[in-house]
């Protein structure tokens, strides 16, 4: 099986119906949301980015971080999508510290 994180937004709304099961299984008690503001707050510490920033060049909502910090809750591609820009630019970031 391919990882989530490896399929793109398009494909991963081709197979929405997977991704609706999916979604209802880690949106039980809504951990998957505060796992994701971890990894945000720790991007951010890392990279000294700012919160709206963050949300505007990753999904382009701005507001997206304060909502999670809020207790509010976000799309699972969404999710897919903060998570796979903080990834690349985490990658980018080590690639130019080790030159």
């Amino acid at each position: 099986m391919t990882p989530i994180l490896s399929l793109s937004p398009d494909k991963l709304y081709a197979n929405r119906a997977w991704l609706v099961k999916e979604f209802l299984i880690l949106n039980r008690d809504n951990s998957h949301s505060a796992a994701l503001l971890v990894e945000i707050d720790k991007f951010l510490s890392i990279t000294g980015m700012g919160a709206c920033y963050l949300g505007l060049i990753a999904v382009g909502n701005g507001h997206i971080v304060a909502r999670l910090r809020r207790g509010g809750d976000v799309r699972l591609r969404t999710s897919i999508m903060l998570r796979r820009f903080m990834n690349q630019r985490l990658a980018d970031w080590e690639h130019d510290r080790g030159r």
